[in-house]
């Protein structure tokens, strides 16, 4: 049987430690969006209301700092003394703040509930 894109993520991210708490999820969680499920979204090609890009820029820049964690993880680097870093990226941009960033996928899962 062939590994779920999920449970691989999940060990892969568990056994690097690499760290997302602080960043949208990348899978469906409590019926809301993860950032894989808006991938399925946009390559299927379901228009999503121009209101909503500003939820889509939130969430690439969230798939933006996974990505970065997980190469400098790859590289021998440890994110957590990068700008990377969850406490870099509150104290500059609060773009990883939990109120922030799920205001925003609020919004976007409410506005795509239907595909």
């Amino acid at each position: 049987n062939r590994i779920s894109l999920k449970d691989a993520t999940q060990e892969f991210l568990k056994e690097h430690l690499i760290h997302t708490h602080d960043l949208w999820p990348l899978f469906n969680e409590s019926d809301k969006l993860g950032l894989s499920e808006i991938r399925n979204i946009i390559i299927h090609g379901v228009i999503i209301p121009s209101n909503n890009l500003i939820n889509i820029a939130v969430a690439c820049e969230h798939l933006t700092i996974y990505l970065t964690r997980l190469i400098l993880c790859l590289l021998g680097c440890d994110h957590r003394e990068t700008i990377y870093s969850e406490e870099h990226l509150n104290f500059n941009s609060k773009v990883n703040d939990f109120a922030f960033w799920e205001h925003h996928r609020k919004s976007l899962t409410e506005a795509l509930k239907t595909h």
